[in-house]
């Protein structure tokens, strides 16, 4: 017989066989975490303190279908595991699972007492066959009708009672305390009528017939004084944004005006020319648009813009066909002269028009006449006309000239230095339902299936999820966690940088050379057919207690499997020809050695990485979080507080990824939440492994643990940094276990993590246990360890 929660349930209620209880004892016996869970299910049974799940609770597991279930054998295989998982993670579950077997099991394994005195009344009750002549004075076997006055009944007229159905269990309806409050304002509503038929008493007042609903009395409405006052807050926002609207925008106004100015390439109505009186309608809007937008342009120039609309008028009326819009460009680099003020007419540049084509408005001045050698800056154009309308399509932006020295030709072949070279996109991914990010500055962005990957940019996938990218005739998949950049080579070869985790790497045609850069190593590989397949995978490890945050702390392993086919490996001007099943391996700056295994790593499979149920819903729960979210690590963060204790896991070992590894510390980090404590060891390694990565990241760790949780920042890091056997016979050890009763728990994880990688046992320690006199029974028992010596690294 299997161990598990339900069968552990029936051992405690004796419902078990004598042969499957003596089975399961010896499992008992054997397995420490079963008899802490024995322990701890009859502590959960006598806590009052706990709170019941919710009656009405629709969750997958709060529901109280499915607890009925779970304990009747009749919940499917793929929900056992997660009712099972929330009854460990939480006591109210446990508590409920634990009590409600035990009520059925008393309920049906013992008869029901009746007492006597219930039982010969229950037997003298009338049956279905029995009438109301042998119990005339029994009250329960009558039916008094309605209008039947009890003083003109005869006895020989009162009708015999109908059969009585059965007794049936009372529910919540039959007790009639749901459907009290509306039959007792029935009750009123009939004795207001029934009052109300008589004959009036005369000096009596008319009765309100609105107010019997509610007690004699008009209830006030609650909801229409809060649509009052919304509404009165609505007129009053738009009377204030009506009133300030030209202190928000202020060239709201310009831009209103400017753009109903005609269109001075249309004649204007009622003129058969549209030469001349449109380009001066045109000139003349623009100075009444100017005016609107809060410059005095009173005065100024009246006489300079009419001498300049009578040579426009005279220009454009030559030639009626010619486009107003079409210019040569001779007349932006020229300056007209008007014969009657002798003042130049200023160009483009004087005129300064914006990017979507509104004339930006001209400086005022009431200043006199300027001299006839300086140009007028509030003289418009004469030589082109204005176009006002946004939607027209500007001039041709006026040439720069040349610099001192330098010919036209010479500006023009000259290069633009200032604008930065397009990026270069080397990939497109090709999964679906993946969580695959690309970092954008200080942000990452998720990448959808068929989206660009850009050159030299990270890449970053989850853990548990494998993600396909397309490169330039080759295709590589990222088995999660992958921390990754793709670099430009020479040509059209891509340098395709693993910093850490595992790929796999395959050839779209024949003698495909593709380039990998392990740690500071640049690998080539040449696959000689598009069957092969290479697999390959960088790690990194440290020596317990060598300092993270120095370089030479951190040593790279690398390694090359051969999956299919043959693949020849070029490294630092050595050539290996690799066949199925070898695999190639260097560590640190040591010689690399080759050798062939028995079986292929798990991860090579083309399956996924984590093949459980959990962890498949954990996935697909996550992505369909993520989702049409407009920040991936904000979603991310958000996912934290999911109900789900593997969809928070998750969505932290991604951040972690992602170079996010505050979520971890802190009083609401994943370290200090008790539901997680099934996950702290892979949270732990997957720390650790981010510490031996490089300096760079042990010092990103601290700074995270000093960000959130200084005052533990010292015993934290410092296990994170590990010890030696030399540090554990100094004092290492007593101070693990110091650390184990600490008041901080994500201090107690890191100590008991500490302990179980050095001595392999945990001797029934719960690093989530707040109350240190339950704590310190399985302290004792470390203690007892550490005087022994016994507390050291395994050989």
């Amino acid at each position: 017989m299997r161990l598990t929660l339900r069968t552990l349930l029936a051992y405690l209620d004796n419902t078990l066989d004598p042969q499957d209880a003596e089975a399961l004892q010896s499992k008992l016996v054997e397995s420490g975490f079963a008899t802490h869970l024995v322990q701890r299910i009859r502590d959960v049974l006598k806590r009052s303190d706990l709170s019941a799940p919710s009656p009405t609770a629709m969750g997958p597991v709060e529901e109280a279908n499915v607890i009925c279930e779970y304990l009747d054998s009749t919940l499917p295989l793929e929900q056992v595991a997660e009712v099972e998982r929330a009854c460990l993670d939480s006591d109210p579950h446990l508590a409920e699972a634990a009590a409600c077997h035990q009520i059925l099991t008393m309920a049906l394994g013992n008869p029901a007492n009746v007492a006597v005195v219930l039982r010969d009344r229950i037997y003298h009750l009338p049956g279905e066959k029995k009438g109301t002549q042998e119990h005339v004075g029994s009250f329960s076997a009558l039916a008094i009708p309605e209008q039947v006055n009890s003083f003109d009944a005869l006895p020989g007229a009162i009708p015999l009672a109908p059969p009585q159905e059965p007794v049936r269990p009372v529910g919540v309806g039959d007790s009639g305390v749901m459907d009290a409050p509306a039959r007792l304002r029935q009750r009123e509503l009939d004795d207001d009528r029934a009052a109300s038929a008589r004959p009036a008493i005369a000096g009596s007042r008319p009765r309100n017939q609105d107010a019997d609903v509610y007690g004699r009395r008009i209830r006030p409405s609650r909801v229409t004084p809060w649509l009052v006052t919304l509404g009165l807050a609505a007129i009053l926002l738009y009377a204030l944004t009506q009133i300030f609207q030209p202190l928000l925008d202020p060239q709201k106004t310009v831009g209103s005006n400017v753009a109903d100015l005609p269109d001075p390439a249309q004649p204007s109505a009622g003129t058969e020319d549209g030469g001349g009186e449109n380009s001066t309608a045109g000139i003349d809007t623009t100075a009444q648009a100017t005016d609107a937008s809060g410059q005095n342009v009173a005065g100024v120039g009246k006489e300079v813009i009419d001498s300049s609309n009578s040579a426009v008028t005279g220009e454009l009326s030559s030639s009626d066909a010619v486009d107003p819009t079409q210019v040569e460009p001779e007349a932006d680099t020229t300056t007209a002269t008007d014969d009657a003020t002798g003042n130049a007419a200023p160009t483009d540049a004087d005129m300064a028009e914006s990017n979507d084509g509104e004339v930006s408005p001209v400086p005022a001045t009431t200043e006199p006449e300027p001299d006839a050698t300086e140009p007028d800056a509030t003289e418009p154009d004469a030589t082109k006309p204005v176009s006002p309308n946004p939607g027209s399509v500007p001039p041709a932006p006026e040439p720069k000239p040349p610099a001192p020295g330098e010919t036209a030709g010479d500006a023009a072949a000259k290069p633009d230095i200032a604008k930065p070279p397009a990026e270069s996109v080397l990939g497109k991914v090709l999964s679906e339902k993946t969580l695959v990010a690309m970092a954008s500055g200080e942000e990452w962005i998720r990448l959808g299936k068929d989206a660009e990957v850009i050159g030299g940019r990270p890449l970053a996938v989850a853990p548990g999820f494998r993600a396909s990218l397309a490169i330039p005739d080759s295709e590589i998949t990222f088995i999660g966690p992958v921390s990754a950049t793709i670099m430009a080579g020479d040509g059209t070869r891509p340098i395709i940088r693993l910093k850490s985790g595992r790929m796999l790497v395959s050839a779209a045609k024949p003698e495909v050379q593709v380039k990998i850069q392990l740690d500071d190593k640049i690998c080539e590989l040449e696959f000689q057919d598009v069957d092969s397949v290479a697999a390959v995978s960088i790690r990194y490890t440290r020596e317990p207690g060598l300092d993270p945050l120095k370089a030479e702390s951190h040593v790279a392993v690398c390694d090359v499997i051969t999956v299919q086919g043959s693949v020849i490996l070029a490294q630092a001007g050595e050539v290996q020809t690799l066949q199925p099943s070898q695999q190639w391996t260097q560590v640190g700056v040591g010689e690399p050695l080759v050798n062939t295994l028995e079986t292929m790593p798990d991860w090579v499979a083309s399956t996924a990485v984590d093949a459980n149920v959990l962890a498949t819903t954990a996935r697909a729960d996550l992505l369909s979080l993520i989702d049409g979210a407009s920040s991936l690590e904000i979603a991310l963060r958000e996912s934290l507080s999911f109900r789900r204790s593997e969809v928070a896991a998750l969505a932290a070992k991604t951040l972690l990824v992602l170079g996010r590894s505050d979520v971890y510390f802190g009083g609401s980090g994943i370290l200090s939440e008790a539901k997680q404590r099934v996950y702290w060891p892979r949270h732990y390694e997957l720390l650790l492994s981010r510490v031996d990565l490089d300096a760079a990241s042990a010092e990103e760790i601290q700074q995270s643990i000093h960000k959130m949780d200084s005052a533990s920042e010292v015993p934290l890091f410092r296990m994170l940094t590990g010890y030696s056997d030399k540090q554990l016979q100094n004092g290492g050890d007593l101070e693990l276990l110091e650390f184990l009763d600490s008041s901080d728990m994500s201090v107690r994880v890191f100590a008991f993590e500490n302990l179980n990688r050095i001595t392999g046992v945990t001797l029934n320690y719960r690093a989530e246990q707040e109350n240190q006199g339950r704590r310190s029974q399985t302290v004792k028992k470390w203690q007892t360890w550490q005087r022994k010596g016994e507390i050291r690294w395994k050989k």
